[in-house]
Order: structure tokens, then sequence, then C-alpha cells
């Protein structure tokens, strides 16, 4: 019994793991790509038809997020977790490690911050700016009114980067601090424990307050939510 409870919690971490912490991210990561090309597309190339296979957009976001997510689950496996406290110790549950070298640790993590951080953002950004200026230059021959209404869409884009840029970057930030040990050993368990949870709501904060970008930056939105 002990070793089927065992096989069961490790296949319950690595499924938490896999789709909640890591799948679930990089389908964000990857569909705000998508959403900056095609904004990009349609004010730089207006006179093209827009993208109409999006069935297939999405589940490709989906399958290249599971590729993405695919080493540390086969990497996990169970250990028994430590409970410390001043004058006490003691051994309570299980947790999932990784079972894979510190060296390999670290530069899956510095891949890790390249392709879902650092190269995302770069992508993002030269988009919004190569739409500003195009915006800005009036090269589009069309009406004041619509000008207006794309020259708003960017800025509401650029605001949602830079939420994904401000969100994302503290967990990435202690990642790479912590497979390179470069984070103290000597502070308080409870200051650990906090150092290790708020990077973490921090990156899930970015999808909580998109609604709130789009309330305040779209009256479109504001109104259709009031209604």
């Amino acid at each position: 019994m002990p070793d089927a409870k065992n096989k069961s919690l490790k296949k319950l971490g690595k499924a938490v793991n896999f789709v909640f912490q890591n799948t679930s991210v990089y389908v964000s990561v990857l569909s705000l790509m998508f959403i900056t090309f095609e904004r990009w597309r349609a004010i730089t190339c207006p006179l093209k038809s827009p993208l109409k296979a999006t069935r297939y957009i999405i589940a490709g976001t989906w399958v290249a997020a599971m590729i993405m997510s695919s080493p540390e689950p086969f990497t996990l496996h169970l250990k028994r977790a430590e409970f410390r406290r001043p004058n006490f110790s003691t051994t309570w549950g299980t947790r999932c490690i990784a079972s894979w070298s510190s060296e390999t640790e670290q530069q899956y993590q510095i891949v890790l911050t390249l392709c879902a951080y650092l190269s995302p953002l770069l992508f993002i950004s030269v988009l919004c700016l190569h739409m500003r200026r195009t915006l800005n230059r009036c090269e589009l021959t069309i009406g004041k009114r619509q000008l207006a209404n794309r020259k708003k869409a960017v800025r509401m884009l650029m605001a949602v980067v830079c939420v994904f840029a401000l969100s994302y970057f503290p967990v990435h930030l202690h990642n790479i601090a912590a497979t390179f040990d470069l984070l103290s050993r000597d502070s308080d368990i409870n200051w650990i424990y906090v150092r290790k949870l708020l990077p973490r709501v921090f990156s899930y904060s970015s999808s909580c307050l998109n609604p709130l970008l789009y309330n305040f930056m779209c009256s479109k939105f504001s109104i259709t939510m009031s209604l």
C-alpha cells in the first residue's frame, strides 16, 4: 500500500508540475506572442486577410507548451520533506525534486529563461515598437477615428506586455539565483518559504491583472462587462 500511495503521489506531483506550473504558463506566453503578431500583421499589412486557422494555432500553442514542459516531469522523484523550526526538526509528507545534476539544472534554467522570457519579450517588444512607429508616422491610409482606435489598441497591448515583463521577471530571477546557489541559506525558514512563494504569485498575477487593464483602457470592454 505505501508503494501504491507513493506512486499515486508521484503521478499527482508530475501532473501538477506539468499542467499547472509549466504548461499553463507557457501557453500564456505563446498566446501573447501570437496576439501581438496578429495585431502587428493587421496594422502593418491591413490589406491582407486575417489568419483563419485559429483553432490550429491554439492547438499548436498547447503542443509547443507541452513540449517545453516535458523535461521536468521525467526527472521528478519523491523525497521525504523536512520540516524545520528552531530547536525542532522532523520529516513530514513528501515533495517532488528533480533528479538531474546541478550542472544540468543550471543549463536548463538558462535555456528556459531565454526561451520562455527573454526571447518572447524581445519579439513582442520589437513588434510593438514597429506598430507604434507605423501609426505615429501615419503610414496607413485610414481615417482619423480608425487610426486613433488602433493607437489605443497598441497602447493597451504595450501595457499588457509591461505587466508580463514585470510579473515574470521575479520568478525567472529567483530560479536562476536558486539554481546557481546565489541565495542565502542562513535566512529564517519562514522567509525562505515567502521567497519561494512570492515570485510565483507574481507570475500568475499577470493573467489576473490583464482584465483590469482591459477595463481601464478599453471602453468597449468595460461597457460589455457592466451589462
